[in-house]
């Protein structure tokens, strides 16, 4: 009888195979993790960072990047805190103290970079260093010189003059104004909300799924702010959040856009010293960077930031010397910062005359529109310069305000500003207007402006240095004009829909007719959409008060006169629907 076959001692042969499969999973898995780059701010090809400057790492989270070794050639080795972002996609590296001007700085780290070779790589700091942004003096509010409420007499907000046989389009009208504030006009040009200040680029725009109002501010006696700041205001007008931007910078007016991750992009501006002799001016001049960033709204913290001198030489410019001595040169200009569908950024520069197509991995120019070394060739028609508010558009285009003028130069290059449309053509390099908008008054705006598209074809013109607002069909033809009174520019114009629901009382100031039994009443309420009609009650006493008469809404602020000549009223604002929307105070006859 032949013997048994006996297996050597140990684990048993399924078990062995299984945990050998595991462990090449597991390697793929920690492979994959060393495959995935990650970008990194400041990054490999940042040569302007602040001082003040935070390091921001987007694709690892907090816990899983291992050790990072930050050290500057100047300042030693840095310790520093994980700040992680919103979205736990990223985090922050909160650096104990700052960096030192014109060092280099090296990060070591155990994953690969975007633009670097492994996890090794350095940028450098700015070469002039400031300080952190800090405080700026209130201004006084701007006044347009038109006429107050007499329920809200604070309140004297621009006029809209319309054209006649002008047919807008069925939403609100939205304009921020640094010699005024922020204005929501109605279909019929009335206002609906308005907010006195120093602000710009005001619009509505969804954050965390909500209809949201965003502008930018500057501080003035009253406001409370002591820096530039953005605002995002909820649908009662309240302001819920305040952002500033990172790494000791100060606010910009040019851009506040939100996206789609809960961030948004804002702009920034910097000097820095730089040889200009190429451009007839100092060896060491000053020259401004421009700067875009974008900012985690949940914790405040710089996610993406870049710099013009990083990657735009000075020598692409067509601004002319500073008309001031003493200060920086404006070569760049930033104005626009916006994605691009492709999940990279779309950038304007007003001085050099051209729109960039940006990495958001690298930071590296993708591809020049216009300008010195644009990658299109544009033709006559297509040349555009001093642009405002450049967006990307489906079907390979490009919507573009062309100002044609602008401070920085002696002449302007056109005669009258417009909005214009590129169908850009990527294998052939060739950029070609698709469409051109013109207004009869031959404006021509030095600053500010914008073209928004409103669908179906089409398009809202916000003429900016012009105080004007036009909207265009599909063939082109003027269906809307308008002008404001009181103010000679604004920043942008949107239309866009919205609904109010402040939290305030009504407004009521009352008077004697002068005829017997009649009593004049002024009704508002700022920013509310929804109030159809007002209901008076009157009496002897503030607490005996009845219902005397109702009265249809008519714009801002309703003038009417009610059937009492009762020492005591007050009044009630109704929906369509009946509901209630608000309510004044008791408020005491003026005789």
């Amino acid at each position: 009888m032949s013997s048994p076959v006996r297996r050597p001692l140990g684990r048993p042969v399924g078990i062995a195979v299984t945990g050998f499969v595991i462990a090449a999973l597991l390697g793929m898995v920690a492979a994959g993790h060393a495959r995935a780059a990650v970008s990194v701010n400041p990054g490999p090809t940042a040569k302007n960072a602040s001082v003040w400057s935070e390091i921001s790492f987007r694709g690892v989270r907090a816990g899983k990047a291992g050790p990072i070794v930050v050290r500057g050639s100047r300042s030693g080795r840095h310790g520093a805190k994980r700040k992680r972002h919103g979205d736990n996609r990223g985090f922050s590296l909160v650096l104990k103290r700052p960096f030192r001007a014109s060092e280099w700085v090296t990060v070591k780290t155990r994953f690969r970079v975007y633009g670097a070779k492994r996890g090794l790589y350095r940028f450098r700091t700015e070469n002039l260093k400031l300080a952190r942004a800090g405080r700026v003096a209130p201004v006084p509010v701007g006044s347009t010189g038109q006429p107050a409420y007499r329920s809200r007499p604070d309140l004297a907000p621009p006029r809209m003059a319309i054209a006649p046989d002008s047919t807008p389009s069925d939403r609100p009208l939205f304009i921020g104004s640094k010699a005024a504030g922020n204005v929501i006009y109605g279909i019929g040009g009335e206002p609906i909300w308005f907010r006195p200040g120093r602000n710009m680029d005001f619009r509505t725009q969804s954050w965390n799924g909500r209809r949201v109002l965003t502008w930018f501010e500057t501080p003035t006696k009253g406001s409370g702010l002591k820096k530039n700041t953005y605002m995002i205001a909820n649908r009662a007008y309240k302001v819920i959040r305040r952002i500033t931007p990172g790494n000791g910078y100060s606010a910009d007016s040019h851009e506040f856009r939100l996206t789609n991750r809960g961030t948004a992009y804002i702009t920034s501006y910097r000097t820095r010293i730089r040889d200009l002799r190429k451009v007839g001016q100092a060896r060491r001049g000053r020259v401004s960077d421009s700067i875009a960033q974008e900012v985690d709204l949940k914790t405040g913290r710089v996610i993406w930031e870049w710099h013009s001198l990083d990657h735009v030489p000075v020598g692409h410019t067509y601004a002319e010397k500073p008309r001031r001595p003493g200060n920086p040169f404006d070569y760049f200009h930033i104005n626009t910062v916006i994605d691009t569908p492709d999940g990279n950024v779309m950038i304007s520069g007003r001085s050099t005359n051209a729109v960039y197509k940006v990495s958001r991995k690298t930071g590296r120019i993708i591809w020049t529109l216009g300008g010195r070394a644009s990658d299109y060739k544009l033709g006559k028609k297509a040349i555009f310069s001093w642009q405002h508010d450049s967006q990307p558009l489906p079907g390979n285009r490009v919507s573009i305000y062309d100002n044609g003028d602008s401070p920085v130069v002696a002449k302007p290059w056109r005669d009258q500003s417009r909005g214009l449309i590129l169908k850009l053509n990527n294998r052939r390099k060739r950029a070609t207007v698709e469409r051109e908008f013109l207004h009869p008054a031959r404006p021509l705006a030095s600053t500010q402006g914008n073209l928004q598209s409103l669908g179906g074809s089409r398009y809202l013109v916000g003429w900016g240095g012009a105080p004007l607002v036009s909207e265009y069909g599909p063939d082109g033809n003027l269906l809307f004009n308008a002008r404001f009174q009181g103010i000679s520019s604004f920043y942008r114009a949107y239309r866009a829909r919205w609904a109010g629901k402040p939290k305030g009382k009504v407004a009521v100031a009352a008077a004697p007719t002068g005829n017997p039994g009649q009593t004049r009443l002024w009704i508002s309420h700022n920013g509310d959409t929804a109030t159809e009609r007002w209901q008076v009650l009157a009496g002897p006493s503030a607490d005996s008060l009845t219902v005397v008469a109702s009265r249809p809404r008519e714009g801002f602020e309703t003038v009417t006169a009610a059937p009492t000549d009762a020492r005591f009223v007050r009044v009630r604002g109704f929906d369509g629907n009946g509901a209630v929307t608000g309510s004044s105070a008791v408020v005491r006859v003026s005789r």
